[in-house]
């Protein structure tokens, strides 16, 4: 039989090493995150030795040049994300007045099924309404940073007549092809000073929060109002037991006066009877 093969540590597994900046970097794998912000680095090979350190004869790499271009697709794309969610939030809510305007459906309606009733009801909500505004306000904050863009209008988001929002997708091109950082500036921030985005964002978390907020108000207003009307309810059912006892004790009594007047009525006719066969025998 063939000997056993014989296996032999050709190179131990080592830690990728990489200088960035003068910085050593070492990582347990060939993909470098965060070293960067935003950027992944995948190290494919070793850089070519160009020399010896002189002072301690260690190996001397060569140096490469990374340029770094900012994805200006990505950010049109999410600022078309922006208005479109924006557009369909305005919708929803205008669709409630398309139904009912102003007036809250009626009980034969609510009974009907008619379509999404109730989703028109909380559209015309005044806290919804209070939301609305709000969104509404957002769309004129100013940002102060050291760009050249303090408002979203100057990205070329503008608002209609009928409270949606329109994109100038050339605009927003020349802004971020020419200006990129200040549009980042001007959507999340600079330093200690927050970007419209994160206005947008502080305001939906206050509105759609757990614990507080529109939903979580309206959700402890509806069961305030739903604990009085079943307690309404349990009263009301009460009455009607005492008013359903109190009429049973008076049908009885009644039908027990008609029995009685029955029997009297008999008794009446029975002598009426008996005096009209005296009366007719006599002659």
């Amino acid at each position: 039989s063939d000997p056993a093969p014989v296996f032999e540590t050709m190179r131990s597994a080592q830690q990728a090493m990489v200088e960035i900046d003068g910085i050593d970097v070492v990582s347990d794998s060939n993909t470098l995150s965060g070293v960067i912000p935003g950027i992944d680095l995948h190290l494919n090979s070793t850089s070519n030795v160009v020399g010896t350190d002189t002072d301690d004869n260690s190996p001397v790499y060569q140096t490469a040049t990374m340029n770094v271009e900012p994805d200006t697709t990505a950010l049109k794309e999410k600022v078309q994300n922006f208005v479109d969610s924006y557009n369909g939030v305005m919708d929803w809510i205008s669709a409630g007045y398309d139904s009912f305007g102003a007036s809250r459906p009626s009980l034969a309606e609510v009974e009907a099924g008619q379509d999404d009733i109730l989703s028109d009801v909380v559209r015309g909500d005044s806290a919804i309404n209070g939301a609305k505004r709000q969104l509404q306000n957002l769309l004129s904050t100013q940002v102060n940073t050291s760009g050249d863009f303090s408002v979203l209008s100057q990205l070329g988001i503008s608002t209609q007549r009928d409270g949606s929002l329109s994109l100038d997708e050339a605009k927003l091109d020349n802004a971020v092809t020419t200006k990129f950082d200040d549009v980042v500036s001007l959507l999340a921030g600079e330093g200690s000073e927050p970007g419209v985005m994160k206005h947008f964002n502080s305001a939906m978390l206050d509105m759609t929060g757990v614990s507080s907020g529109i939903y979580a108000d309206k959700e402890d207003s509806y069961e305030s109002s739903l604990k009085s009307i079943n307690s309404q309810i349990d009263r009301m059912e009460m009455l009607a037991a005492k008013r359903e006892e109190t009429m049973r004790a008076q049908f009885n009594s009644l039908e027990l006066l008609v029995s009685e007047m029955n029997a009297q009525s008999d008794y009446i006719t029975q002598q009426m009877d008996m005096l009209s066969n005296m009366v007719t025998g006599s002659k």
